[in-house]
């Protein structure tokens, strides 16, 4: 019996032990599986973190390319805007300038035509002055000239002038002179030239300008 006990004995320490292994190959086994399971959460939380840090540069990064593209068309649009700017000042200024030269052009005609119609009125009149003096030194002249004549014909007559005692009768009777000169036969002149009589001197119509 003492043999049978030492046998059941062994046989229940080695059931004993093989618990013991079994449970602590069961235990190592939970741990082995907590420390992957662990192992899996800290390797998921790390793909996690480092997903969501990438997205997070990612958007940062297209945030900055966004900016930055936006800056750079709101640049292309300032310079746009300046350049339509400046286009159209010059043309403002071209058209200001064309406008001006087109005035001045227009005044310089203008001025030229004033001066040209000034210059064609001064040189009539200056003619018409002129040819009013002119008029006016032949007409003094002829004046001058009958007189003289008159005077010439004053004087020649004198010569033939007698001194007679008063008698009324006589002042009836032909002088000498006349006698001499109607016993001389005269042709008669065609020359319009003699002189008129200066008892009416004949003048000219004042121009229209001079009235």
């Amino acid at each position: 019996h003492a043999k049978e006990t030492i046998l059941q004995e062994a046989e229940q320490t080695h059931n004993t032990i093989k618990e013991i292994d079994d449970a602590i190959q069961r235990t190592q086994a939970k741990e082995q599986e907590r420390l992957r399971a662990e192992k899996a959460a800290l390797l998921a939380a790390w793909k996690q973190e480092r997903d969501l840090k990438k997205q997070q540069i990612d958007e940062e990064k297209e945030r900055i390319e966004m900016k930055k593209q936006q800056e750079e068309a709101k640049k292309i649009a300032e310079k746009e805007d300046q350049r339509k700017l400046v286009e159209q000042i010059r043309r403002e200024r071209e058209e200001t300038e064309r406008r001006e030269e087109e005035q001045e052009a227009k005044q310089r005609r203008l001025e030229q035509e004033i001066r040209k119609r000034t210059a064609t009125v001064a040189i009539r009149k200056f003619r018409e002055r002129d040819m009013s003096n002119l008029e006016d030194k032949i007409e003094r002249d002829r004046l001058q000239k009958q007189e003289e004549e008159a005077r010439l014909r004053r004087l020649e007559a004198s010569k033939y002038q007698v001194s007679l005692d008063y008698d009324p009768h006589h002042l009836y009777e032909p002088t000498q002179a006349w006698t001499s000169r109607s016993k001389t036969p005269r042709e008669t002149s065609k020359d319009t030239s003699a002189p008129p009589s200066i008892l009416y001197v004949p003048h000219r119509a004042t121009p229209s300008w001079r009235q």
